[in-house]
């Protein structure tokens, strides 16, 4: 168990994006010198006093966490025991570039966490909001990003692997959503930003061999106007149970669309 802190960073840096190594010999055009480095090996990490945002996760020190047990390398809430995070686990040790084993690095999954100033320690809005929210913005800007409005989430953890396709319909939709009952003659409505999307889940066995037929996941992987990107396993797995949940709060003739999904992911309530 793991548990945060407060502390103070130094410098608070950007990540690029999750697949930054494959564009590396745009930045790295020749070799500096005796320079060998075979950078696209290698994994960005914070030195002490440095944070990193990633666009779902952030990057700290063992030093800005308290740490219990980490025998399986988890980083779980000491209050409710949910995986907010997990050990940084590097491409490839390099001399002193990944060298930290005395103070390891650890990612902390974005909408698990919540920021703010020391003026507004209360927030009103709660983790499920912030959730959904963290998802959207996180789809949103992925598909301004690649120009892309199809994208595949993938996420893996030891022999499971999820995929999900997401295809952005609106990303800014406003709806209205009120409780009725048979008692009451009139039904208050409030208006609600949502992000409506159309979605398809597989949860596979990886030691498993695959079938020789194509599917609509190997037809949206081999188009070139599909960006896939890669979560951690629990991100993945909270973007469907949000989804599913939203899905059911919609009417049965509205929760599916050519043998795709109808979801909503709430901005604010």
């Amino acid at each position: 168990m793991v548990k945060l802190f407060f502390s103070f960073y130094k410098r608070v840096l950007p990540l690029p994006s999750e697949n930054w190594s494959s564009s590396v010999d745009m930045w790295f055009c020749h070799k500096h010198g005796n320079d060998d480095t075979d950078y696209k090996s290698l994994s960005l990490i914070p030195k002490l006093g440095e944070c990193f945002v990633g666009t779902s996760y952030l990057l700290v020190r063992s030093t800005h966490l308290l740490v219990r047990d980490s025998h399986n390398g988890t980083v779980t809430c000491p209050s409710c025991h949910i995986e907010i995070g997990a050990k940084f686990v590097e491409r490839k040790k390099l001399n002193e570039i990944n060298s930290y084993t005395d103070n390891p690095v650890y990612k902390i999954f974005s909408e698990s966490v919540q920021f703010h100033r020391d003026d507004n320690l209360y927030l009103n809005e709660s983790p499920i909001q912030n959730k959904e929210a963290f998802f959207a913005k996180m789809i949103n800007e992925q598909s301004h990003a690649y120009t892309s409005f199809r994208l595949i989430l993938s996420g893996e953890k030891e022999n499971k692997k999820i995929q999900c396709l997401i295809w952005l319909i609106d990303p800014n939709l406003l709806i209205f959503e009120g409780e009725a009952s048979s008692e009451k003659k009139e039904v208050k409505l409030k208006p609600l930003s949502v992000m409506k999307i159309l979605y398809k889940c597989d949860i596979s066995d990886t030691s498993r061999l695959k079938t020789g037929r194509s599917t609509v996941f190997d037809q949206w992987a081999s188009d070139n106007s599909v960006h896939g990107f890669h979560l951690p396993y629990i991100l993945c797995s909270s973007l469907i149970t949000c989804l599913i949940k939203n899905t059911k709060q919609l009417p049965k003739s509205h929760r599916c669309l050519n043998s795709f999904l109808v979801g909503i992911l709430h901005y604010n309530r």
